[in-house]
């Protein structure tokens, strides 16, 4: 009998010949010779079924080599590729352009220079130059203007600083040799460089949960007031103004009819809005603090009627009085207001002070509405 023959017996029982099988302890010759037969036939047969099994087993496995707990793999990995984390990207409203008012854009655009892109910022990171890297780094924005490519004129950054950020920006600037300059709201850190006196020290400002810098490579151009200014236009106001004085309320309604009789209207719009605060008047300081602007004028005239409202702290305050008197303005008081007016040949300007409040009314038409405001204001 043949492996297969084998196989097929032992599959079915029913063919078995039970007459070949040894019984009562005796093998004939005939048994014995069929039984050892079948015997082998099976052991082959099963050898083959693990052979069988094994190799499926195996076949199962189509990864890397598997290393079992406690041995040590000898097979090579396979390579991969290197990868480098992406830059943090600024997410504000800013811009390299909006971050600078009109003097310098044009001081700028008179050089001929152009702003370099991004590769000035990989190269910034990747060098860990201070204070550029730490910038992008705590999620700001870098800008570089100048004339040949890698030859910056000025370079400057801005952004969002978290409080723990913050604090490891302070010591680092004082390690790295900054000196404190007070200035109000904005905490300045400057950096002399007695070796090129020509140019404007790197300084660094920190206000209201942001920071800005400013460095000069050629020598001419500070930017440092542009870059406050843009910390007070672009970062959220501490706080807003959410009481009931509006630009129709604050003026009596005779003062009204007679404007709409001249055929003035309400002038403001968002444009005009940053135009006041990059150009740094007055205006754009109350939309800062979180108060309202108010402007009336005729179409097409550069007459008009200026006026806003809103809150103030003590310390913003301080600084409105301080200009008010390095501009020539004589205090009185009115209503429970500190009143300080400036002459101006067009018209007075007129800025009063309240409890946790102040306005402000220029009339350059030759008219005067701040008796208006202190008696509509509310207290």
């Amino acid at each position: 009998m043949n492996p297969e023959e084998g196989m097929k017996l032992l599959r079915d029982p029913e063919q078995w010949d039970l007459e070949l099988l040894p019984r009562e302890g005796v093998f004939p010759e005939r048994s014995r010779a069929a039984f050892w037969t079948l015997t082998a036939s099976v052991a082959v047969a099963a050898t083959a079924i693990i052979a069988v099994a094994a190799l499926g087993i195996s076949s199962l496995h189509v990864g890397p080599p598997v290393t079992v707990p406690g041995t040590t793999s000898t097979a090579t990995p396979e390579p991969t590729e290197p990868t480098t984390p992406p830059l943090i990207t600024y997410e504000g409203e800013a811009t390299c352009e909006t971050l600078l008012d009109y003097d310098s854009t044009q001081q700028i655009s008179g050089l001929g220079w152009t702003l370099d892109g991004p590769d000035f910022v990989k190269s910034a990171v990747e060098s860990d130059t201070y204070p550029a890297a730490d910038f992008v780094n705590a999620g700001g924005l870098v800008c570089s203007w100048g004339g040949e490519p890698g030859a910056p004129g000025i370079e400057y950054g801005y952004g969002p600083i978290s409080e723990e950020q913050e604090e490891a920006a302070r010591i680092k600037v004082s390690d790295n040799g900054g000196i404190w300059n007070d200035g109000g709201e904005f905490e300045t850190f400057t950096y002399p460089q007695p070796e090129n006196p020509d140019l404007i020290p790197l300084a660094i400002v920190f206000a209201r949960g942001y920071w800005a810098y400013a460095e000069d490579h050629t020598g001419g151009i500070d930017i440092i007031d542009d870059l406050e200014q843009a910390i007070v236009r672009f970062a959220p106001p501490l706080f807003d103004y959410d009481g009931p004085a509006t630009c129709e309320n604050l003026l009596d309604g005779s003062t009204k009819q007679e404007l709409l009789n001249d055929g003035w209207a309400e002038r403001v719009d968002e444009a005009y809005i940053d135009k006041v605060t990059r150009n740094k008047n007055i205006l754009g300081d109350f939309v800062a603090y979180g108060g309202i602007i108010c402007v009336w004028g005729p179409p097409g005239a550069g007459l008009g009627l200026f006026y806003g409202f809103g809150p103030i702290t003590e310390t913003q305050a301080d600084e409105q009085r301080a200009k008010a008197v390095d501009d020539g303005a004589t205090v009185t008081t009115q209503d429970g207001y500190d009143v300080y007016t400036m002459p101006d040949d067009a018209g007075p300007k007129t800025i009063i002070f309240g409890e946790g409040t102040w306005g402000y009314a220029w009339d350059n038409g030759g008219g005067e509405v701040m008796d208006d405001i202190i008696a509509n204001a509310p207290q």
